[in-house]
């Protein structure tokens, strides 16, 4: 077998390679707030939780700036949007904003929430924020809530929740469910080190290219 096409195949090879590495670490994680990652009644700050279902390197921790341990896991299902155990700060303080801070960047994220009545939710993160006002829900409790969905304009690794009251209300309790966040495509090393194999090679079939044609 010729030089040239050794290389080649060594080319492709080293592609294939490649493509399985690069996207060893993206792809889907979910906080569904269930045992054994979690257990009700644990309260906040809650720091590096893996995921309930995704990659286990994963892990993202949860705090709130201005309440200290508010935010506990809860069994109390607010409306029919949540299932199982939930993330719920049961006091109604004014200011009550969970901060999620992660090992990885994030692209995107999802999740269901509940407010005791009018009210919204407001996401706040370094590449950007939506808010979402709370409609009403049926079962459970019915508790007003709804869905937000978020995709940033940038990777980010921590965002911020936070009730905002009605005009005129006051803020009450709310709760999270079914945290669902893509995490960003990162290079392994393996990746990495491929890449170099790769750059390699390809000078290799480049040189081996200039000596045919001028043989």
């Amino acid at each position: 077998m010729s030089i040239m096409k050794r290389l080649g195949l060594a080319a492709v090879a080293v592609g294939l390679m490649l493509g399985a590495a690069r996207e060893t670490r993206a792809g889907l994680v979910l906080y569904t707030f269930e045992a054994p990652r979690f257990t009700v009644g644990q309260a906040i700050p809650m720091v590096n939780v893996a995921p309930n279902s995704g990659d286990p390197s994963f892990l993202a921790s949860f705090t709130s700036p201005t309440l200290g341990p508010v935010f506990r896991i809860s069994p109390f299902q607010p409306n029919g949007l949540f299932s199982g155990n939930s993330l719920f700060e049961p006091t109604g303080f004014a200011g009550n904003t969970l901060t999620i801070t992660l090992n990885q960047p994030i692209t995107s994220l999802s999740l269901v929430f509940a407010t005791n009545g009018a009210g919204s939710i407001s996401l706040s993160s370094a590449a950007g924020g939506v808010t979402v006002t709370s409609t009403p829900q049926l079962g459970g409790s019915q508790f007003a809530g709804g869905t937000l969905n978020f995709t940033g304009s940038t990777a980010f690794s921590s965002f911020s929740l936070t009730e905002v009251a009605p005009t005129g209300g006051l803020v009450t309790e709310f709760a999270i469910d079914n945290l669902a966040m893509n995490s960003a495509t990162v290079p392994e090393p393996s990746s990495l080190a491929l890449s170099g194999v790769a750059g390699l090679v390809g000078l290799g079939y480049a040189r081996a290219r200039r000596q045919r044609a001028t043989a």
